[in-house]
């Protein structure tokens, strides 16, 4: 069963106090910093890596791994057991082995003797798809959800099916993960570049489009 979806955004999240049903609500001992996050970023990730039925020892190599999906991506691929490489032009240390874009083809190589990765998480589009074929072994598995570098791509398809690749796209993800990451994610961690008092929201979301920044965001209530 698909479960209860997350997957509802409605305004209103800035406020001392929220009304939701008892349902909906779940007690977490996670770091502030963290729980922003759960419902988007670490849920779609982690949604991503369970459908893709990462096992340990899988070489996970996750795109975009200084955002924030990836960087939660490349967090729960390695408590889920995973040997995961990052990747980012960034300088955040976000797992084990965090490579640059123009590296990780070689990395994955050495890494795996050649055999090339079996899971490649992609939460950034189009921009890196033909990177993440070449970074995928004989029955690989390409995970995407999201469109940021672009939507449109051409598939070769006489590779994908002499290679068994599988191409597996998500959303979101259900209630019942949401649950499991409360209890499981107490280890990871955000990355947060600078927080603003509630009476400086219009301050905290203008700097949104700053390209000075490096992490999340948070409003102090």
């Amino acid at each position: 069963k698909a479960g209860r979806r997350i997957g509802i955004d409605e305004n209103g999240g800035y406020a001392e106090y929220v009304k939701v049903p008892a349902r909906n609500v779940i007690k977490a001992n996670l770091d502030w910093e963290i729980m922003p996050a759960l419902s988007i970023s670490a849920l779609a990730s982690y949604h991503a890596l369970k459908y893709s039925r990462i096992k340990k020892g899988d070489v996970v190599v996750v795109f975009g791994s200084s955002g924030n999906a990836g960087l939660f991506a490349s967090q729960l691929a390695e408590i889920m057991g995973g040997i995961v490489v990052s990747v980012t032009n960034n300088e955040l240390k976000v797992s084990s082995n965090v490579v640059t874009y123009t590296e990780v083809e070689e990395v994955v190589k050495n890494i795996t003797d050649g055999e090339m990765a079996d899971i490649v998480v992609n939460p950034l589009g189009s921009k890196y798809w033909d990177l993440g074929l070449r970074l995928l072994k004989q029955g690989g598995k390409m995970v995407f959800f999201g469109t940021l570098s672009g939507n449109k791509v051409t598939i070769d398809l006489t590779q994908a099916y002499l290679r068994h690749i599988s191409f597996i796209g998500t959303v979101r993800g259900t209630f019942e993960e949401f649950k499991e990451l409360t209890e499981i994610c107490n280890k990871c961690k955000s990355f947060v570049w600078k927080e603003f008092p509630l009476s400086n929201g219009k301050d905290a979301l203008l700097s949104l489009f700053s390209k000075e920044r490096k992490g999340r965001i948070l409003i102090s209530i």
